[in-house]
């Protein structure tokens, strides 16, 4: 074990092949595990903050993002998704696409529109089958 001045701890763990950072409570807040398939980084305390002037990739087998508060993106920039298989939106409260323009486009089978309540086309013009 190593002490930092600070009052955190450098903590090595040969039988776990784990390396652990402890706060002043002996809470973990950065551990190195090595495993079979490499290692494993796991923060447990703080922020993590990753400044890149450059490209920051994600190149994974499975991304799960959970968030307890809430999600913001934003860009100055365009977003793209590509995806391979079906996409689903789940929203317990009001989902709202707005745009300067919205194409909706299904290049096989139907495209439906089902509601509880009324649906309303609002528009100058609506045409159908133009």
């Amino acid at each position: 074990m190593v002490a930092f001045a600070a009052g955190r701890t450098l903590e090595l763990d040969r039988t776990a092949q784990t390396v652990r950072l402890l706060n002043p409570d002996g809470l973990v807040e950065l551990s190195v595990r090595i495993t079979p398939n490499g290692p494993v980084l796991s923060f447990g305390a703080g922020s993590l903050e990753l400044i890149q002037a450059g490209t920051l990739r994600l190149d994974v087998n499975k991304l799960e993002i959970r968030t307890r508060e809430g999600m913001d993106l934003e860009t100055s920039g365009s977003v793209r998704e590509r995806i391979g298989g079906d996409h689903q939106i789940h929203c317990a409260g009001e989902v709202r696409l707005e745009a300067g323009t919205a194409t909706v486009v299904a290049h096989s089978g139907d495209l439906r529109l089902d509601s509880c309540e009324d649906v309303r086309i609002e528009g100058e013009r609506v045409l159908v089958n133009c």
